[in-house]
């Protein structure tokens, strides 16, 4: 998906989910694609994110600018 995804920026981002209990803590992917933990005070890029609740498929679409994903409703 880095090589399709637009909103993958090709560095270490952000994602919107913080550790529970601690708001000086979120969850964090690297430009090699790990997940971790860190403190917000790093200085990296945001990438936006949203939950989907469980229902919702995926119907067609790589996540590229070009052909985004198209979701059920």
């Amino acid at each position: 998906a880095t090589s399709t995804n637009w909103l993958y920026l090709g560095s270490s981002e952000w994602t919107i989910s913080r550790r529970t209990g601690d708001t000086t803590v979120a969850f964090y992917v690297s430009d090699a694609g790990y997940v971790s933990r860190y403190g917000v005070a790093r200085a990296d890029a945001v990438c936006p994110s949203f939950y989907l609740k469980s229902n919702i498929a995926l119907i067609s679409g790589d996540g590229s600018k070009e052909n985004p994903f198209r979701l059920s409703l």
